[in-house]
């Protein structure tokens, strides 16, 4: 998984005063950690939430993330788009 590192965003902090959203390849423990330090201000799941329509429970309860189905993107229906089921597991 290829993501930007934090030394990169360091330097861009300091020399853009805007809003920092950054989106692709991200896990929730290093948005968090980004967020959290004020590299960024906003973290963007895209695929993810494709995948998982309950992904910020998913994300906050720790449970596991559905794999999208990447080979069913832009195949012209709802297959790979809006057929994840929510997460099952333990109450």
């Amino acid at each position: 998984m290829r993501r930007i590192p934090s030394d990169f965003l360091r330097r861009f902090r300091r020399h853009f005063p805007g809003p920092i959203i950054l989106c692709g390849a991200l896990e929730s423990r290093a948005a968090e950690s980004w967020l959290g330090s004020g590299l960024v201000d906003l973290a963007a799941f895209g695929v993810p939430f494709i995948a998982n329509p309950d992904l910020p429970e998913r994300m906050r309860r720790g449970w596991t993330l559905a794999q999208p189905k990447t080979d069913l993107f832009y195949g012209g229906g709802a297959a790979g788009y809006s057929d994840y089921p929510r997460f099952e597991g333990p109450a």
